[in-house]
């Protein structure tokens, strides 16, 4: 693995992680984000803003207890965890932002998870979909680090004693080359400005030049109705 100059949050950081595939991208590139193939190389070629993470109250969760969540877990595993960057060696774009990495190149993936998703954690564990979502990522990132293991420990206080429930999760040769099969197509899209191909259920429709006019039409009418709607609504 290379070690990436980039501190996590800045806007250097930012610009590196769009031009490759993170761990994130890579549950999105497994079929297991909310987000397509066409969405992520739509954030990453600029068509479109990624969410503004930073007024999720999720996010900002997760921001607050990162320390004290690693800390707890280097009290756990006996080991100091460093949230450094880091590179494939074979393959460069695919890259991993670790919340820790102890001295074996062990990733750590830190979720401080709220009380609802606390509750399927504790009553589904390794079925539940919180574990299998980020599962992958750690899977991602062992592939980056070249680790013989990685960990998964989620944080809230219901799970009792040091608040932490971890997993260790071993590496899955199977996921890891779809993995990188995948990152390597994404990419190829992407470095090649060639759009992949749309979901039509989840991602937006674009009317082509036979219906553009047609489409033009129908959405003027749309909004009168959706004004007449309004003016009716008012007068009941």
């Amino acid at each position: 693995m290379k070690i990436a100059n980039v501190t996590q949050g800045s806007d250097e950081w930012k610009a590196w992680r769009s031009q490759g595939v993170t761990a994130s991208d890579a549950v999105a590139l497994m079929g297991r984000d909310d987000r397509t193939w066409w969405h992520l190389w739509a954030e990453k070629s600029g068509l479109v803003e990624p969410p503004d993470l930073d007024r999720n109250p999720h996010v900002r969760r997760g921001h607050r207890l990162e320390d004290p969540a690693r800390r707890r877990l280097e009290d756990r595993l006996g080991c100091v965890l460093l949230p450094i960057c880091g590179e494939h060696d074979d393959a460069p774009y695919i890259r991993a932002s670790f919340d820790g990495l102890d001295e074996h190149n062990r990733p750590s993936e830190l979720k401080a998870p709220g009380e609802s998703v606390a509750k399927e954690l504790e009553a589904d564990g390794e079925q539940s979909s919180p574990y299998l979502r980020y599962w992958v990522q750690v899977q991602h990132q062992i592939l980056v680090a070249g680790a013989d293991r990685g960990y998964l420990a989620f944080y809230n206080e219901r799970f009792g004693g040091d608040g932490l429930l971890v997993y260790t999760i071993d590496p899955d040769p199977a996921c890891q080359a779809e993995l990188q099969d995948r990152s390597h197509r994404f990419i190829a899209l992407l470095n090649g400005g060639k759009a992949p191909a749309k979901d039509p259920e989840r991602d937006p429709f674009q009317p082509t030049a036979a219906n553009d006019l047609r489409w033009q039409d129908l959405a003027a009418r749309y909004g009168q109705l959706e004004e007449r709607a309004k003016a009716l609504k008012g007068e009941l």
